[in-house]
């Protein structure tokens, strides 16, 4: 998996620096961009990637459009954002082993393509 492949990290906050980080050499003002997306000033992105800060769930809906994220990317990232906004910890770990759970059926192959069914008796005898 690539440093960007939302799947291979804890955090949204280090995706979206990873992100930001690999698309900045591109195009400049993906901060602003982003903010803009999310209805926020650049200056508090930069707050809640480099600090304590989170956002909130719609912000982090919003930016799912920007980032191009398909449903089930969507659905992680706004899991990563309600894990580091929870402030219990029985609340943490629902929302870790949600994400353990989608971040495993991820590496099954046949979820990852969406097969319904296997191969009936007659294909798996060709």
């Amino acid at each position: 998996m690539s440093e960007s492949d939302l799947f291979s990290h804890e955090s949204y906050k280090r995706y979206l620096t990873v992100w930001v980080n690999e698309k900045s050499n591109a195009r400049r003002g993906l901060k602003s961009a982003l903010a803009k997306a999310a209805g926020c000033q650049p200056a508090y992105v930069s707050q809640v990637l480099n600090g304590d800060l989170n956002f909130s769930l719609e912000q982090a809906h919003a930016m799912n459009e920007f980032l191009g994220h398909g449903s089930e990317e969507s659905h992680y990232f706004l899991l990563l954002v309600q894990r580091e906004r929870a402030a219990t910890e029985p609340l943490v770990k629902y929302f870790t082993e949600q994400l353990e759970n989608l971040r495993s059926k991820r590496f099954v192959l046949k979820h990852r393509l969406g097969v319904e069914a296997g191969l009936g008796p007659g294909d798996q005898i060709t």
